[in-house]
């Protein structure tokens, strides 16, 4: 049985390099033509952004409370944190905010309700455009780790969630080999809890 799973692993059909450059030129053609539709938009409506009002008192307001690491301001960072394309230090945003005296509770519900709903968006992302990335990584390399992450996975996934390990490439990675979302979720949970639990008491003076 064990043999014939290799064997299956082994006669996976690899994207050929031609197709892996076609792949890659149509990629860089429509993201060059979405920047240039973007810059073009911006350039039209700047001075229509620019003269908001409303635009600049929301810009303000959150980014007072960013900086002021309030409760709401920890949530905006822990959402666009979590995400596998930005490197945010979320235990920062977290510490700094119990030192100014917000209920440590509140802070660490804050914090869970920013990074999950961005995890989730990562795992998703993972799963539908992973058909995509596979045109230029190796699929037998992929389903390898597919077979490793679902013997280990659980103690990765509370590993990542516990030390200040990028989680959110792993949810992404997780999300393209398919892993089950519920089991994940549930790991990533409970390593956040260990993880901002700790701090709470580090920062409570019983460790």
């Amino acid at each position: 049985m064990a043999e014939q799973k290799k064997e299956r692993y082994e006669f996976i059909k690899e994207t050929s390099n031609k197709q892996r450059l076609i792949v890659f030129f149509i990629s860089l053609f429509v993201i060059l033509l979405l920047l240039s539709s973007i810059i073009t938009l911006y350039i039209i409506f700047k001075d229509s952004i620019n003269q908001s009002q409303s635009l600049h008192a929301f810009k303000s307001f959150l980014g007072n409370e960013v900086k002021n690491a309030s409760p709401l301001g920890v949530f905006y960072a822990s959402f666009t944190g979590a995400f596998f394309f930005m490197f945010t230090p979320i235990e920062l945003f977290f510490t700094i905010s119990l030192r100014n005296g917000n209920p440590p509770l509140l802070v660490l519900f804050f914090t869970l309700a920013g990074i999950i709903p961005a995890y989730l968006i990562n795992y998703f992302i993972g799963a539908k455009a992973g058909r995509f990335i596979l045109n230029f990584i190796s699929k037998k390399k992929i389903y390898a780790a597919r077979r490793k992450v679902n013997k280990y996975g659980v103690y990765a996934i509370l590993l990542f969630s516990i030390l200040p390990l990028p989680a959110d490439l792993l949810t992404l990675g997780l999300g393209m080999t398919k892993y089950n979302i519920l089991r994940l979720f549930s790991f990533i949970i409970i390593g956040s809890l260990i993880k901002y639990g700790f701090l709470i008491l580090i920062f409570k003076g019983i460790f």
